[in-house]
Formats: structure tokens, C-alpha cells, sequence
């Protein structure tokens, strides 16, 4: 199998340059009022704005938004500095490494000489706190530690030989050197909510610190029930108060609508190989929106959640394709990424979503029973989802037989249209593939369509599955949507069927499988295969089987 057929979406964010191009989302708008904000920036003032949602929301992407309508302002661009502190690696490293971002981008500006001031006082800054953490009674900064300025030369050795060092002087000296500088600065720190609850901590505190200087800007993104969490982990008393102190505009990112929901699922499809989509069942083509407005609609909350249950699927189709109905593979992968509480029910007790399993003969009357007695333990696998009832939808659109013994409605049961609620095909779908007592409906609706490749396949027909696999041959034939024209040698199939069983496999899986003859079964087979043809092309059928066939009488009748 081609390896492009597991290629999966590297969940890359949107690039500056290219975002609002890109933008299936409709947040071009959201992200220009973030702009217009910071465009308020100027040598009077600061601003501290926060870009907030959940973990997979696109915040990263809102933030190139940002940039791009900030690059076109009128009165010329700001400088830009990307600091993302989630790459740094140490906790105490965290201001110096901040400070010198900022340092170093100044520097780089047209006006050399300003910018070599700022850069100059920004470096004086950061080593002042580097002293200051020596000194007793030195705290907030006491666990900053010693930053990467021990290399700056000369310009350190000064600073350290102060007896005393007076972070507000140097302070006054950044926010001077900030007014002269010509063009405001805008930082933007992303994935503050990757860090450690220490880190997290540490960060806000660099950004209280300094976030109140003229002439900057500050962007953070980050999802705000971790940063709270994190405070509240560091001993914060109201942790979202204090955040208020710190940010002066607050924006959360705006949900998905519908109608980018929809267009993002569809893109992702319209991504997938051409086989992936194919129709392998009669009854897909509608199956698929069904799925999507029986919870996975709702589950699909984030664009991370799309990508993801995308890549998933990418991951588990070509193992199923032609087994399982697309939709439900879907569905599937929608389960793993987004309810696995569920899906590890499901893998652990198939039999509590659809009562006996193909190996347990002696319980196919105790389904309602079964099912009755898995409810509890799947009403608790919904609860630690964090979206309980999209996934109950979802899993009784799946599982008819569910919905039935929760007291709703469900739809009908298909084997031959590759439905999950089916025990055989859990079991494929479950394995990721058909094992040697399987029966494929891939390999029978071959044996039908392809005669070249029917002495192969039975080949690979084993005692546990060649009488369940003629069975199907008669299944997957009524499923056709063209008559039995569709098979083109259908005389010849139907008396390679009557043959088949008095081979030595088939006569040691009739011995094994008992009461129900194998010659039985081929006959009900033949019958389907025959079934609306004319009375002069039966008749040439049954001289053909009688020849040297062992069924007889059901074609001869039929």
C-alpha cells in the first residue's frame, strides 16, 4: 500500500504572510480588532493583551493574524518579537532569555543608534535582576536565578561590581530609552500554557514586571483554565483576578461556527486518497452525514480536534477500507481521539455495546440482558468525557442495539453495509483487520466480480470462515445495485460454488461446524446467484450443475 495513503496533517498553525489567505475559520475579523488594540501602542503607553482559549483552538494562528494587519498600519510597522518561553527549558532562565530577545531585536532596527541605546539599557535591566537575587530579602526575583548575561563582558563585570543595584534606575533608563525609540514594540509570547505550573508562574511574573513600560506591547496566547490552575498550584490567591491586574485586554478566541466546522471536515476529506472514499456499500453515500449530526458534529469543538481525529482515521482506513462502512471508521477514530474512556470500553467489552460476540454461541438470546448490563459501566465512561452527550449520541446512532436498551430508537443493523453494531465487524474493526477466522467482504465481493482471482482467494479461506464466506457471497450479491448482470460469469460462478464443497476444507468444516449441511448452503447460495433470471438460462444453469456438481435439486427446482 502506498505510503501517501498514511500521510497525515502536521497540524501546522497558519504563517504570517499567508494567514488571512488561508483562514478557513472567519477570524480575520477577531484578529483585526486585536490589531486596531495594539495599535494603540505608542511612546505614552503600554498594553498587555491576551489571546485565550483551549488547548487546539488556533490560537497560534490567530497570533499570525495579528501580525499580518499589524505589518500594514499606517504609521509603519512595529517591531515584532516572537518569544515563545516554552523552548527555554529552565525556569530561572526565563527573564534573561526575555530580555535579551528584546535586546536583540532593537538592535537590529534602521535607527542604529537608538536601537543600540535600548538594547543597551534592556541588557542593564536584565543584569540588574541577576544581582538583585543575590541580595537577602530580594524575592520576587530571589528564584529568577542567573540569567545568560554572564557573558556579556565588560558592560556586566560594571554591573557587578555595584554594592547595590537599583532595578528602578535601570528601569527609568529602559523607559527613556523607550520614548526615544521610534517605532513601538510588540512581543508576542505563545505557549505559555505549555510550561510547567513553576514556569507558568514565573512567566507572569516577568511579564507583571514589565509590562507596564511605554512603547510596548504585549500578545499572550495561552489557554486560561491551565494558567490558572498553575497559579493556583503556586499559592496565587484568585488566580483569575490576578490575571485581570496584569492583562488589560482580554479576548477569548471565538468558537468555530458551523459553517467553518463543516468546511474544515470537508476540506480534511476532500484530502483523503481516492480509495478512502470510494463506494464499497450501497447505503454510504448519506451514512457519513448521519454520523456528523449524531455527535460528531459536537465533538469536533477545535480545529486541533478535526486534524486529529483526521489523522487517526488516515492511520486505521486502509486496514478496514471495503470492511467497514466509511462513516463508521470515521466515527471510530472520533471515539479514540475524543472519548477514550469509551473507546477503551468498547475495546475491552465489545459485547456491552452489541450483546454476543461470533464466538459465543451459547448467548445470542441474552443480548438484551447484556447490553442492560453494560449500562452503567458505559454511562460512566461517557461522564469522563468532556462532552458526555455528543458521545452518547454518537455511540447509539453506532450501536442501534444500544439506543434500544437505553430506551431509545435506533436504526437497522447492517452486515453487508459494514456496520460496526455488527459483532463480526466490531471485531474487524477492532483488530484493525481481518484475522484468519474472519470473513472478508472485500475478498467476497472479489470472488464475484473478479474471476481471475477466485482460485486464490480460495486459498486463503480457512475451516473457521469458508462456510461463513459463501454465506456472504450470497449477502454481498443482493447488495449489489445492478442485478446479478454485475457479476458477468454468474453461470460459471454458481457452478464453481456447487464444486467447491466437496473439497477437502469444506468437507472438514462441515464436520466440525455440524448441523447445518454445507451442500444447504451452497444451494441458498446459487438460489441468490440465480434468482430473476429467465426460465431457459435456469434451466442451462441446472444442466451445467448437474454434470458434475453434488447440489442439485434446489437449482433444479428453482
Amino acid at each position: 500500500m502506498p505510503y501517501q495513503e498514511f500521510l497525515v496533517n502536521s497540524d501546522a498553525p497558519l504563517k504570517v504572510g499567508e494567514a488571512r489567505a488561508q483562514d478557513r475559520l472567519g477570524r480575520v475579523g477577531f484578529s483585526e480588532n486585536a490589531a486596531n488594540a495594539l495599535r494603540c501602542v505608542d511612546s505614552s503607553r503600554g498594553l498587555v493583551l491576551s489571546v485565550e482559549g483551549a488547548w487546539g483552538s488556533g490560537k497560534t494562528s490567530v497570533l499570525a493574524l495579528i501580525e499580518e494587519h499589524l505589518r500594514e498600519s499606517v504609521q509603519g510597522p512595529p517591531v515584532v518579537v516572537h518569544f515563545n518561553p516554552w523552548l527555554i527549558g529552565e525556569r530561572d532562565a526565563l527573564l534573561g532569555q526575555f530580555l535579551a530577545k528584546l535586546a536583540g531585536a532593537v538592535e537590529l532596527v534602521d535607527h542604529v543608534a537608538v536601537g543600540k541605546k535600548l538594547g543597551k539599557a534592556l541588557k542593564a535591566y536584565a543584569n540588574a535582576f541577576d544581582v538583585i537575587k543575590l541580595l537577602p530579602g530580594s524575592e520576587p526575583w530571589a528564584s529568577v536565578g542567573k540569567s545568560v548575561f554572564s557573558g556579556v563582558g565588560t558592560f556586566l563585570s560594571a554591573v557587578l561590581n555595584l554594592k547595590k543595584t537599583d532595578i528602578e534606575t535601570r528601569k527609568n533608563e529602559v523607559q527613556a530609552a523607550l520614548v526615544e525609540f521610534p517605532r513601538p514594540i510588540i512581543v508576542v509570547i505563545d505557549d505559555i500554557d505549555r510550561l510547567f505550573p513553576l514556569e507558568v508562574y514565573e512567566m507572569i511574573r516577568i511579564i507583571k514586571a514589565v509590562g507596564n513600560l511605554r512603547n510596548v506591547g504585549y500578545v499572550l496566547a495561552w489557554d486560561p483554565s491551565y494558567v490558572c490552575a498553575a497559579l493556583e498550584k503556586a499559592s496565587v490567591p484568585d488566580s483569575r483576578g490576578y490575571l485581570d491586574k496584569i492583562v488589560q485586554v482580554r479576548m477569548a478566541v471565538p468558537n468555530m461556527s458551523p459553517s467553518a466546522r463543516r468546511k474544515l471536515l470537508n476540506a480534511a476529506l476532500d484530502e483523503l486518497p481516492r480509495q478512502a472514499m470510494a463506494e464499497y456499500f450501497s447505503s454510504r453515500s448519506d451514512r457519513v452525514s448521519e454520523v456528523y449530526f449524531s455527535g460528531l458534529r459536537d465533538l469536533l469543538e477545535h480545529p486541533r480536534d478535526v486534524i486529529r481525529v483526521i489523522n487517526t482515521m488516515r492511520l486505521i482506513e486502509p486496514s478496514l477500507r471495503g470492511e467497514i462502512v466509511f462513516a463508521d471508521i470515521l466515527a471510530l477514530a472520533a471515539l479514540k481521539v475524543k472519548a477514550p474512556s469509551v473507546y477503551d470500553l468498547l475495546r475491552k467489552e465489545p459485547k456491552r455495546f452489541v450483546g454476543a460476540l461470533p464466538h459465543e454461541i451459547n448467548l445470542p438470546n441474552q443480548n438484551e440482558e447484556i447490553l442492560l448490563g453494560g449500562r452503567v459501566a458505559r454511562e460512566e465512561a461517557y461522564q469522563l468525557c468532556t462532552r458526555p452527550a455528543a458521545v452518547k449520541d454518537l455511540v447509539q446512532f453506532l450501536f442501534p442495539q444500544v439506543a434500544h436498551s437505553d430506551g431509545g430508537n435506533g436504526g437497522r443493523v447492517q452486515y453487508i453495509q459494514g456496520h460496526l453494531a455488527d459483532p463480526t465487524r466490531l471485531i474487524v474493526a477492532l483488530q484493525l483487520g481481518t484475522s484468519m477466522s474472519d470473513v472478508s467482504l472485500v475478498l467476497a465481493r472479489r470472488y464475484l466480480a473478479e474471476p481471475e482471482r477466485r482460485a486464490g482467494i480460495r486459498e486463503q479461506l480457512t475451516t473457521d470462515n469458508c462456510i461463513g464466506f459463501l454465506e456472504t457471497l450470497a449477502d454481498a450479491y443482493s447488495a449489489m445495485e445492478f442485478g446479478n448482470r454485475s457479476v458477468n460469469d454468474w453461470q460459471a460462478l454458481c457452478v464453481d460454488i456447487s464444486r467447491i464443497v466437496d473439497t477437502p476444507l469444506f468437507v472438514q468444516a462441515t464436520a466440525e461446524n455440524g448441523a447445518i449441511s454445507i451442500e444447504n448452503t451452497a444451494e441458498y447460495v446459487i438460489n441468490q446467484l440465480s434468482s430473476g433470471v429467465d426460465y431457459s438460462e435456469s434451466n442451462t444453469l441446472a444442466d451445467l450443475i448437474i454434470e458434475g456438481a453434488n447440489v442439485k435439486s434446489g437449482v433444479c427446482q428453482s
